[in-house]
């Protein structure tokens, strides 16, 4: 049978006759969920501002390949996110890659950035694009909608002072203050505080 059978019953009667009476019970025909089988057709279901930010990385392994060798790695391990970012007149752009500490190379992106050109800025979009990047890519390969705690640290690198002292301080504490909101790039530092508590790495 198929979704476009009918359910019957069949009554044999004694003359040798049957009677055959379809059910009136409605069986809606179930939703075959679309999941994505690539990295890349999931990023197409994210936000138009999230897909900016994640279009075209670049493996170095399949990320089931990737999700393997870290769930491998020894205790004395550690996971890096190194970024940069660079304003060359009105144009904001980034770069970062996703190692291991013995400089396993696993994913690497680049990209632009958006609004009041600035190094700051820059350094800010590289870093949210890599935050971003390790929140999907582990709800990418996790078989479960909670994400399960990995052991190994991520250690993020970033080499503005200014941009790691704002996320330093950021951190301690949980609601955004008024005056907060005035600063300079407070936009892209508030959602990279934002994706950096998602993420499933210990500290």
């Amino acid at each position: 049978p198929n979704t476009n059978c009918t359910p019957i019953v069949a009554h044999d009667h004694s003359n040798g006759s049957i009677t055959i009476l379809t059910s009136k019970i409605h069986i809606p025909r179930p939703v075959r969920p679309n999941i994505p089988r690539t990295f890349k057709q999931y990023v197409n279901t994210l936000q138009e501002w999230e897909r900016a930010l994640l279009h075209g990385i670049r493996f170095r392994r399949t990320p089931f390949e990737i999700q393997h060798h870290i769930q491998n790695l020894p205790l004395s391990s550690a996971l890096y996110m190194v970024s940069d970012g660079s304003q060359k007149r009105n144009v904001l752009s980034y770069g970062w890659v996703f190692g291991t500490k013995t400089g396993t190379v696993l994913a690497e992106h680049s990209g632009h950035g958006y609004g009041t050109p600035s190094s700051h800025r820059a350094e800010a979009w590289g870093m949210l694009s890599g935050a971003l990047f390790l929140k999907h890519f582990n709800r990418f390969v996790s078989s479960s909608q909670h994400l399960s705690l990995i052991a190994t640290p991520l250690i993020f690198f970033c080499d503005n002072q200014g941009l790691i002292t704002r996320i330093s301080q950021r951190t301690q504490y949980h609601t955004s203050y008024p005056n907060a909101t005035l600063a300079v790039d407070w936009d892209t530092v508030e959602q990279l505080n934002a994706e950096c508590q998602q993420l499933p790495y210990a500290q």
